[in-house]
């Protein structure tokens, strides 16, 4: 599964509908994470047992709560559409002063879901120096200069989120460290339309997939909720790819995917990920 119609469609059979209405979602991580909760109250040498199974799920609900709030953030950004569309025109304007601080905080989100994944990675097979648990590395320099400490499939799971990884982090490097011009287009009732320029650079956000019109005008205009759910439906697939890793690695034989089953109210995430599906046919 290597095309982006593929990885959108796995991303979107994480979620299902349970007998209440509700939304579920189901990945390997949080199984796992599960999982180790459960086994870290046991005392069983040599297995995923005891304080290593409590330091290791730690690190997993650490990042699980890094994703919830991806998820809060691009639902928190729909209910702030709809509330200045009603709003009068003086406040109207004020969405052109929040809806871009919940831009960037998205971007500063997901790059710290994944720098949470640098310490976990570490401590599959070891732990963390004291100076590490004061000051935990970043995932690039993790991968860079403690590759030796990770599982080999871990390091190969990490580094394949590279191809969309960068551009992200890249993205949120700009909207934090560099001046740049930070534009959200038009008003609510367009939606989010942003694009992201630094001085004499063009356009650094450049998704055919997630563009505001899909007949390819405009082409440097992105729908913001498109653009945030491509980028959680890549980040599900790597958990779920993770999860799965290191419960091979963990020596899990146990059949624990259904282990946990997270509900809540993902209607946002998942309209955008079926339009995402239909432009990619």
């Amino acid at each position: 599964m290597n095309s982006l119609r593929d990885r959108l469609t796995r991303a979107r059979n994480f979620f299902s509908i349970d007998d209440e209405d509700r939304d579920v979602l189901v990945i390997m991580f949080n199984c796992l994470e599960t999982e180790l909760c459960v086994r870290s109250s046991l005392d069983d040498p040599g297995s995923y047992s005891g304080p290593r199974a409590k330091t290791l799920a730690d690190f997993f609900l650490y990042t699980t709560q890094r994703f919830e709030e991806l998820l809060v953030q691009l639902a928190q950004l729909e209910w702030m559409k709809e509330k200045f569309m009603s709003a009068q025109n003086q406040e109207r304007g004020l969405w052109h002063l929040f809806a871009p601080l919940s831009v960037k905080s998205f971007h500063v989100g997901v790059v710290s879901l994944m720098d949470s994944l640098a310490p976990l990675a570490i401590s599959i097979r070891g732990s963390l120096s004291s100076a590490e648990q004061m000051r935990l590395p970043e995932l690039p320099r993790a991968l860079h200069k403690h590759r030796d400490r990770i599982p080999a499939a871990v390091v190969d799971c990490l580094e394949s989120a590279q191809a969309w990884y960068d551009t992200v982090r890249e993205v949120r490097n700009i909207l934090v460290h560099r001046q740049h011009h930070q534009i959200i287009i038009g008003g609510p009732e367009e939606g989010p339309i942003f694009q992201v320029q630094e001085r004499r650079v063009g356009p650094r956000i450049l998704l055919p997939h997630a563009t505001w019109r899909p007949d390819g005008q405009n082409p440097e205009l992105v729908d913001f909720t498109l653009y945030a759910a491509w980028i959680l439906a890549e980040l599900l697939i790597l958990l779920d790819d993770l999860g799965s890793i290191i419960a091979s690695e963990l020596g899990v034989t146990d059949d624990i995917s259904n282990r946990a089953r997270r509900k809540g109210d993902f209607r946002v995430f998942r309209s955008a990920l079926d339009r995402l599906i239909d432009r990619a046919a």
